[in-house]
């Protein structure tokens, strides 16, 4: 009888997750080929062929371009979701990029929202207004708004290539700005994960008198700081998940 090496510290007694948990465990270390995994393992060549069908089924592993499995596109994107959804309100890096880019262009607040279904939720928040706090909801019918106007347009394209087969890539410069009754402006951006998909949504907010002009200034600080999030977020997780 084979010894199961579970990614976990003690197993969990269902036999087929231990298995899969050991396979995604070892791949945690860089691709394989059947044999280092069945090695890594102790699963048997057929037992650890089938379970790898099955999670690559679920996107969960891939082969890379020598045929060597590797942690899947999902696994990466569950990473990255994580990150944004539990750690970057108190991530440094993230706060710094805030911060930084309010003093650049002069708005009270900088935050990142990440869609929920119906509605996003702010998931980092650097803003001079106290009442400006992680978890607030902005529900998705508000179409006005930039932040909004983002998730939308990225759900048009994910339509659009569902429809036609192809990547569309309308959003990738993607930018949308809104000034208010009120004398407020807000403009928001996307961060986008290795694949190219939609992360996250980082917006600017501030009293239209007490920004920074030109307003392009707006866009191109906008336009650098996603880039930088988008870069650091694949760095941290895909890099170091992926090599």
């Amino acid at each position: 009888m084979n010894c199961v090496h579970s990614a976990a510290d003690t197993p969990s007694n269902v036999g087929v997750l231990d298995k899969g948990a050991a396979l995604i465990g070892a791949l945690a270390q860089g691709p394989m080929t059947i044999p280092e995994l069945v090695s890594h393992t102790g699963l048997t060549r057929p037992t650890a062929h089938r379970l790898l069908d099955a999670l690559q089924h679920e996107g969960l592993v891939d082969t890379d371009e020598s045929g060597r499995f590797a942690l899947g596109r999902r696994i990466v994107q569950l990473a990255t979701a994580g990150f944004w959804n539990q750690q970057a309100a108190t991530s440094d890096w993230v706060l710094s990029e805030l911060q930084e880019l309010r003093r650049m262009t002069g708005a009270s607040t900088a935050r990142v929202y990440r869609r929920r279904g119906e509605a996003c939720v702010c998931v980092a928040v650097s803003s001079v207004r106290p009442d400006s706090v992680t978890g607030d909801l902005k529900p998705m019918r508000r179409a006005s708004d930039p932040v909004i106007q983002i998730f939308l347009a990225w759900q048009h394209a994910e339509d659009q290539r569902a429809a036609h087969g192809d990547k569309a890539n309308a959003t990738a410069q993607i930018q949308s700005l809104a000034q208010d009754k009120n004398g407020f402006t807000s403009l928001a951006g996307p961060i986008y994960d290795q694949f190219g998909d939609l992360a996250a949504v980082l917006s600017l907010t501030g009293p239209t008198s007490h920004m920074k002009r030109p307003l392009m200034s707006w866009h191109r600080a906008l336009a650098a700081t996603t880039q930088r999030m988008t870069s650091s977020v694949i760095t941290t997780y895909t890099t170091e998940h992926l090599d």
